[in-house]
């Protein structure tokens, strides 16, 4: 069960009518949670695959570099199928496959 503190919510945020804080959610997915876990979402095993390969090559020496090289990156990620079903396949996130 997760509860929710009021100077957690954004100010600029438009109130949420009939929503509870209070959650009993076993599902990951279900629940609200204060904290945020990338270790639970695919997409941060996909950013760390992507600054693993913009670090280990040359650096980019500006903007049109950085955009080169990222889009590179993410061709070759792309090209890849097992690598990306591997994000898949860790065990803190089979509950996404």
């Amino acid at each position: 069960m997760t509860q929710c503190d009021e100077h957690d919510a954004d100010p600029s945020d438009p109130p949420l009518a009939g929503v509870s804080c209070l959650s009993t959610a076993t599902d990951p997915r279900e629940s609200r949670s204060v904290d945020y876990s990338p270790e639970l979402n695919p997409d941060e095993y996909l950013n760390g695959d992507l600054k693993l390969g913009l670090h280990t090559g040359i650096p980019p020496r500006n903007a049109a570099d950085l955009k080169r090289q990222t889009l590179s990156q993410l061709r070759s990620i792309q090209r890849s199928p097992t690598r990306v079903r591997a994000y898949f396949e860790h065990p803190a996130i089979q509950y996404a496959a």
